[in-house]
């Protein structure tokens, strides 16, 4: 397993890590004035007293055999995300329902050690053991990357909690309260996992994010399997833990606001969003820490030329400078010299009769939801459904056709989802009662519908 060293000095870099240490120093001190833990919750699938330390190569490949005999494991990490394109591990936390383990990835540098982690992941990953986390796509990632492969046998809780009534996302310690009424405690959450030696206080956290997961999986399994849901937790911890292509368009979404509204702005945008993301993985920095939002949104402003024009905006880092300045001149360029791509399905959804029909639909579905209790934020996002339900409102009232907004769907979700299980039926009967056009009113074209959002 790779452990890659701390990038040289960035300002972005250094200020997360000052408030690191000061949220370390936050929480030692109050635990200094309130050393009270909560009680240890006492059952047969919660293993009790302190976790056992692994720190040497052959300390791990014993626990990589003994995971062999269990039918289930417990996986979560602590890491450091600010200072490297990849999040860096600084310590694995593992428990059965019988003992926790703690392993020091900093202290296994050499070879034998690589290779004796690269075996215990491969163990942990196996699908003869299922293998539980909660909020685990980082997790799952250190897992994947450290020689493990994609995990076989996947559940995450949070996942699960989200298929039984809990929101979504919830935290571990709000799913322990509501599944066995103990909040374990909390503090180190922000901390320096990379300083040794670990304290008592930082090892009892890591700990307690394990600790319970037996349990909580025990809980959540026999209502999931009561509610004929276990087939829809296992499917979405698989496929919210699987890797895909960078996906641009959520940080596109965040800055590309207030000046940079427009097709062409949002062009420019997306092309440094992506030129910015294949900069941080050569940097081995965060995307932020190499190129910071608000240094980004002014060079989409500027729209520069030539990199003597790039050198004038104002917060770029050095580095970013000196390695990256003609790629991203370059973006600028490439997206300035596309043609914007129409929209014309965002149009219509702007449009008032088009809107007011998804927003009354919207509430009827969270409630649905809520009578099933499915986190409607697990089940569909706001901008899916509304994509979906104005297309199908545009089709029926006769504003556009399937050659400018699609084809009709009759339902968002896939056809053999746990989403169409749950919702398709519903979703259906909503796109059934959209009524149709008012007689005798031809609907505006794009062209008008323009011109009103213009005045």
């Amino acid at each position: 397993m790779d452990h890659p060293e701390t990038p040289p000095p960035n300002p972005a870099v250094a200020h997360r890590r000052k408030k690191r240490a000061a949220a370390h120093r936050l929480a030692d001190d109050a635990s200094a004035v309130s050393p009270a833990e909560p009680a240890a919750f006492v059952h047969d699938l919660v293993p009790a007293g302190p976790p056992r330390l692994v720190e040497s190569a052959a300390e791990v490949e014993a626990l990589a055999a003994q995971l062999a005999e269990e039918p289930l494991v417990a996986f979560d990490t602590e890491f450091i995300g600010e200072e490297t394109f990849r999040p860096r591990v600084c310590l694995v936390q593992i428990a059965t329902s019988r003992a926790i383990a703690l392993v020091d990835p900093l202290r296994l540098r050499h070879e034998a050690g690589h290779a004796a982690l690269e075996r215990l992941f491969t163990a942990i990953a196996s699908s003869g053991l299922r293998t539980l986390v909660h909020a685990g796509y980082h997790d799952v990632e250190a897992l994947r990357l450290g020689g493990g492969g994609l995990v076989e046998n996947l559940v995450d809780t949070q996942v699960a909690a989200a298929m039984v009534g809990l929101p979504w996302p919830s935290s571990l310690a709000t799913v322990l309260e509501h599944l066995v009424g103990h909040r374990p405690a909390k503090g180190h959450t922000f901390t320096d996992w990379d300083a040794r030696p670990l304290s008592p206080r930082q090892l009892g956290y890591a700990a307690d994010d394990v600790r319970y997961l037996p349990l909580a999986w025990h809980r959540l399994e026999t209502e999931l399997a009561a509610r004929g849901r276990l087939a829809w937790a296992l499917e979405e911890s698989a496929s919210l833990m699987q890797e895909g292509p960078f996906d641009p368009q959520p940080q596109v979404k965040r800055i590309a606001r207030g000046d940079l509204v427009g097709a062409v702005n949002r062009a420019v945008v997306t092309e440094l969003v992506s030129e910015r993301y294949a900069l941080a993985q050569r940097q081995n920095l965060p995307p932020r820490a190499a190129l910071p939002d608000a240094v980004l949104a002014e060079i989409a402003k500027a729209r520069p030329a030539t990199v003597a024009a790039l050198r004038s905006v104002r917060g770029i880092p050095g580095a970013t400078v000196r390695e990256g300045a003609e790629r991203l001149v370059a973006a600028v360029a490439r997206a300035l010299a596309a043609p914007p791509q129409p929209d014309p399905l965002g149009e219509l959804l702007a449009f008032w009769r088009v809107r007011e029909q998804v927003e009354t639909a919207w509430p009827r579905l969270r409630a649905r939801c809520a009578e099933l209790e499915l986190a409607a934020e697990l089940v569909i996002v706001r901008s899916t459904f509304t994509r979906w339900f104005g297309r199908e409102i545009a089709l029926r009232q006769g504003f556009e056709g399937p050659e400018t907004i699609g084809e009709s769907r009759e339902s968002p979700f896939a056809a053999s989802s746990w989403r169409e299980a749950a919702l398709g039926e519903f979703v259906r009967s909503l796109r059934a009662e959209i009524p149709p056009p008012p007689a005798g009113e031809t609907p505006p074209s794009a062209r008008q519908r323009r011109r009103r959002r213009a005045r």
